[in-house]
């Protein structure tokens, strides 16, 4: 696992820690997983405390990856343990997040340039 993947959830710029002093609270740590593959970046498994992300996605984007894939990803999880399970994913109490304790653009979708999988196509005669 990337050690700077690791920092940034657990809190050094604006991971977990920034939502624990901005709501003066705990937050569990999720467990992070590299093992997310396709066009999606991350994705905020809720009810398992899970973040996956898209390793090659992180590799060829680090740097906003960190910021903003992260934070986003993040911003789900404290938004589900903050107003429960019947909030939309990206609605009012998550951009507050990403505006409020992040301090970023509240995007719903990455702009990364995704390598398209090469498709094999069969014959059948």
């Amino acid at each position: 696992m990337p050690e700077q993947l690791n920092i940034r959830v657990d809190g050094d710029r604006s991971g977990g820690a920034d939502a624990e002093a901005f709501f003066k609270r705990p937050f569990r740590r999720p467990q992070i997983s590299l093992h997310l593959r396709g066009q999606k970046a991350g994705v905020a498994h809720l009810q398992e405390n899970l973040l996956r992300f898209n390793a090659q996605l992180y590799r060829d984007n680090r740097e906003h990856f960190l910021q903003q894939t992260v934070a986003h990803e993040v911003a789900h999880l404290v938004a589900h343990h903050l107003f429960g399970p019947r909030i939309r994913p990206h609605g009012e109490e998550w951009q507050s997040i990403m505006r409020g304790v992040y301090q970023l653009p509240a995007e719903r979708c990455h702009h990364y340039a995704v390598p398209r999988r090469r498709a094999t196509r069969c014959l059948y005669r």
